[in-house]
């Protein structure tokens, strides 16, 4: 088991509150996260870290598009071996 923080962000990344679960793993936690979204009606998207890597962020759907950064983690969480280098 790994220790995962989720925080319910704004579209500007603040974020007033977190969560610390610990799960099974990266896809185990992406559940989490969209559950998060119905327990947190007004953020725009859930940011999942594990440790100091940032693993996915899970926006709300028909939002924009999730920050930058969560495009990376993502490849490498659909694609391991398609993600890029040093991702």
């Amino acid at each position: 088991m790994a220790m995962y923080t989720f925080y319910p962000c704004q579209w500007d990344g603040s974020s007033a509150t977190l969560r610390a679960r610990e799960l099974r793993g990266d896809r185990e936690a992406m559940t989490h996260a969209r559950d998060l979204l119905h327990e947190f009606r007004n953020c725009a998207y859930v940011a999942v870290w594990h440790g100091d890597r940032p693993v996915a962020a899970c926006p709300r759907e028909g939002s924009p598009q999730a920050p930058a950064w969560a495009s990376v983690a993502e490849a490498r969480e659909e694609n391991p071996s398609r993600a890029p280098a040093g991702a």
